[in-house]
């Protein structure tokens, strides 16, 4: 690589060094994610994301906190416990706290370190892509990155749910209720529905923490990519305020999110027939209902907003 020598004029210097830390801040964002999200499976564990969360949480000088099983089954986290009771790679719930002053901000990364589709199997085309289902996690990671480097006004609180989702004879089937850290009970009709499962509890413990706004990222449904292609990100959230300024954040970046609805009628087709809820709808708005499941684990939380990164 050959090096470049910039000359700036004295009067731009500043804003030249500003300049640069930004860039800097986000490359580096950039940078961890990629790396984690490209981490085969066999390495890329919810344990081995436990631990690079944690190296990363020291040297920020975060906080962090690493639920393994017996802390998950205490706090009755029956989602994310059902979604990795198949693998032999246990599941983890990763918290990071980022930043003092400042409005509190929860993020939470969907991280399904690889999926199968569980009982429910995938077909084998493509399903090595599958690496890329824990790219919430990831790129929630990436942004604590270049916000620790940026000293930003704002405390982040990250939550990542890390589980792999796999069939053996200690998977969750189709059938099975499982009742999710709110108290609410989930009819299990796809166990390839298994990112909402994971996030639900992830984004109870969230909102039972009273931030002011909360902001999950996730891969989480195929109906999406149909719906929008690989070009971009689909936005839900109740909120106006919170998605028109997500919205001019992504056209400030050159990224591309297009808000979709959360109609009532797609919570009425998320209604159980066993249970609260269950964890399929049919085949139409598929997206739109995965949002409705969601919108069911926030709490009093109201500035909140899910997006759809799976395209």
């Amino acid at each position: 690589m050959k090096a470049a020598t910039l000359a700036v004029p004295a009067a731009w210097r500043r804003a030249w060094e500003s300049g640069v830390a930004l860039g800097s801040a986000i490359a580096e964002g950039v940078a961890l994610a990629r790396d984690l999200g490209n981490t085969p499976p066999n390495q890329a564990t919810p344990e081995w994301i436990a631990r690079q969360a944690r190296g990363h949480a020291r040297r920020w000088g975060a906080a962090i906190r690493v639920l393994a099983e017996p802390e998950l089954k205490r706090r009755k986290m029956g989602g994310i416990l059902a979604v990795g009771g198949g693998s032999a790679n246990p599941p983890r719930l990763v918290r990071i706290d980022l930043g003092r002053r400042g409005p509190v901000v929860a993020l939470v990364g969907k991280g399904v370190t690889f999926d199968t589709g569980g009982i429910s199997i995938k077909p084998a085309a493509q399903m090595d892509e599958m690496k890329w289902d824990k790219m919430g996690a990831c790129a929630v990671l990436g942004i604590l990155e270049a916000a620790s480097r940026l000293d930003l006004p704002v405390r982040l609180r990250a939550y990542l749910p890390l589980a792999e989702n796999m069939p053996d004879g200690a998977a969750y089937r189709p059938g099975d209720i499982v009742r999710c850290a709110n108290g609410k009970t989930v009819e299990i009709l796809n166990t390839d529905a298994e990112g909402r499962m994971v996030l639900a509890d992830a984004l109870t413990w969230a909102a039972s923490e009273n931030p002011d706004a909360m902001v999950e990222y996730s891969t989480l449904t195929g109906a999406c990519v149909v719906a929008l292609g690989p070009t971009g990100a689909g936005l839900f959230s109740p909120s106006d305020g919170l998605a028109s300024g997500l919205l001019d954040a992504a056209g400030a970046a050159g990224e591309r999110l297009w808000r979709l609805p959360l109609w009532p009628e797609f919570l009425a087709e998320m209604k159980g027939s066993h249970a609260d809820l269950k964890n399929s709808g049919g085949r139409w708005g598929g997206a739109c209902t995965a949002a409705a499941f969601l919108s069911q684990f926030v709490g009093q939380v109201g500035e909140w907003a899910h997006l759809d990164i799976a395209g």
